[in-house]
């Protein structure tokens, strides 16, 4: 007779994910992390949704975004602020250099031609 082997993850999931391992016959095992516990493993799950978006085609783009958005969500609500203050945090930073609108690519840099 062969026993089934856990299976290690070791990573922040959805909270409607241990409910979808019970429905599917496995049992979960989870723990709730601390607050910064979480942040950090939010940004490994912001780096994991990322590569999962750079890889993704045509509408699956949509879902890794959002998937991006959901975790980035959770994040800034973690630390205590709001989307506003994202947005505010932005119009900063895009009043002092810019956004990406103009899709603009450095190539390289070399020395000033300015005399």
């Amino acid at each position: 007779m062969s026993e089934k082997q856990d299976t290690t993850y070791g990573k922040l999931v959805r909270d409607g994910r241990p409910q979808i391992i019970r429905d599917s016959g496995a049992e979960p095992h989870v723990r709730v992390l601390p607050l910064d516990e979480f942040v950090t493993a939010a940004i490994d799950k912001i780096v994991e949704e990322a590569a999962e978006l750079k890889s993704a085609q045509g509408d699956d783009r949509l879902h890794e975004i959002a998937d991006l958005w959901e975790v980035l969500s959770s994040i800034v609500s973690a630390l205590g602020w709001t989307m506003s203050d994202v947005e505010a945090a932005e119009d900063v930073k895009r009043s002092a250099r810019g956004g990406f609108e103009n899709r603009v690519w450095l190539v390289a840099t070399g020395p000033s031609r300015t005399p």
